[in-house]
């Protein structure tokens, strides 16, 4: 509850300091990431950055592609076709 306070509090929260007695309800989600604190006046904050998604997206796409071509190069150089894993010299 703390972060969710403090954020709400801090210089880029939307709102007046709450006591930390007000109602507080958390949401979290994993995809999009986001953890979600609602205040009973409607007030909410999230505290998950807007950058966060999109880099976790474009990391998994970069992760696949390296694993794609892992298993190209690899069965390219157990075919001994050109250019599979041997060095040009």
């Amino acid at each position: 509850m703390r972060p969710c306070v403090e954020a709400l509090a801090g210089p880029g929260g939307p709102g007046g300091y709450r006591p930390p007695d007000a109602d507080i309800t958390v949401s979290r989600t994993l995809l999009p990431l986001s953890v979600r604190c609602e205040f009973s006046g409607g007030t909410h904050v999230e505290l998950v950055p807007a950058w966060v998604n999109p880099l976790l997206a474009l990391s998994l796409a970069g992760a696949a592609g390296c694993a794609a071509g892992f298993v190209r190069a690899s069965s390219a150089a157990r075919r001994g076709a050109p250019g599979g894993g041997y060095p040009a010299y």
